[in-house]
């Protein structure tokens, strides 16, 4: 009997759907895109913040303003980065399971589960 921690144990397998994984990384470039697009919307608001209420109140809008455009960059340069990562491992695991079709007669098909 082998333990859950153990290679060959059911447990410790790993199943993937490309497909599944790819439309992830879809509505992840999706997110980033957005992401970006409202970053653009702070930092112009940023710039008008301080002209609109004047004196300490719009410094602080628009230091706020900045620092929440900053932030949403960030996040959309993290989501385009994971987008890219699931896109690349969808393909990676699309391509490996061709290369076991072919390898055992099935050329043109998927081999497993994972196929999907």
């Amino acid at each position: 009997m082998t333990s859950p921690g153990h290679p060959t144990h059911p447990a410790g397998r790993v199943a993937i759907e490309p497909a599944a994984v790819a439309a992830l990384g879809a509505e992840l470039a999706s997110l980033s895109a957005e992401l970006s697009a409202d970053a653009d919307l702070s930092r112009a608001a940023a710039a008008s913040l301080p002209l609109a209420l004047g004196g300490t109140a719009g410094w602080s809008a628009g230091a706020t303003a900045t620092a929440w455009a900053s932030l949403g960059e960030l996040l959309a340069g993290r989501a385009a980065a994971l987008a890219t990562t699931f896109a690349d491992a969808a393909d990676v695991y699309r391509a490996h399971d061709r290369s076991l079709a072919t390898g055992i007669g099935v050329a043109g098909q998927t081999a497993g589960p994972a196929a999907r």
